[in-house]
């Protein structure tokens, strides 16, 4: 959904409660003396009808797809869990974490397979992927596709 959208959805929604408060307005005029009983149920009644209106107003406004909050789950206090539950740490590695594979490894790789073994083995290796070319990959399988690329290639 587009920005512009998203505004106009907004702007939309702020006029017609615009509407709603300035209908109840007129339907309830503020006295300037206090109220008897009966008028006081009358302007309660009034009150309940904006109120109402109000709330019929919010529930016409569509919510924007994917922008409802889900709360998370509360979480134990970690006081309760058990001394033997205690996740194990791994040592800190020497090396640095791998820098993520790019497209440009991928195409490398595909390239190597090909000279290697043909490109049935490199266009093989593309639908192990459940594609066609390397621009259909997603960036998340990049670095298992050089992993099957260089088994490929053995």
């Amino acid at each position: 959904m587009s920005l512009e959208a998203v505004i106009a959805d907004n702007t939309s929604a702020i006029r017609e409660l615009i509407a709603a408060l300035t209908a109840s307005a007129k339907a309830a005029p503020v006295p300037a003396a206090p109220l008897p009983d009966a008028t006081a149920a009358l302007a309660a009644e009034a009150t309940a009808e904006a109120a109402t209106a109000i709330h019929e107003a919010a529930k016409a406004r569509p919510t924007p797809a994917g922008k409802t909050k889900a709360t998370p789950a509360p979480t134990p206090p970690t006081a309760a869990a058990p001394a033997d539950a205690v996740p194990e740490q791994k040592a800190a590695s020497s090396e640095p974490p791998a820098a993520p594979t790019t497209y440009a490894e991928v195409v490398a790789a595909v390239t190597r397979v090909a000279k290697a073994k043909g490109r049935d083995a490199a266009v093989g290796v593309f639908a192990a992927f459940g594609v066609a070319n390397g621009k259909e990959l997603k960036p998340e399988q990049y670095a298992a596709v050089v992993a099957a690329c260089a088994k490929a290639a053995e």
